[in-house]
């Protein structure tokens, strides 16, 4: 993880802009005993690309990468049914 996770955090937050840790761990290359390395994954809502791009570097961390991820419909609809489907 950024070693100014906190910093970036909460100049987000100051921003009005929803945080929200997506971490994971990558698992070792197959054949090999090394330790697994975190992957720093953040999902930020409520601003531009540009917007949070500037908080970042503001704040002290460089970002690999900075995307925009577009969620389906039936995403959409998961969320607000609550995954509850019935056949029939």
């Amino acid at each position: 993880a950024s070693p100014n996770r906190a910093g970036l955090e909460s100049a987000l937050r100051a921003a009005g802009l929803d945080f929200q840790d997506a971490s994971e761990v990558a698992a070792p290359a197959p054949g090999t005993t090394a330790a697994p390395a975190p992957i720093a994954r953040f999902a930020i809502s409520g601003g531009s690309r540009a917007d949070i791009g500037k908080i970042a570097f503001e704040a002290g961390v460089q970002l690999d990468e900075l995307a925009t991820i577009h969620r389906s419909l039936e995403d959409i609809f998961m969320d607000l049914t609550g995954h509850d489907v019935e056949y029939g």
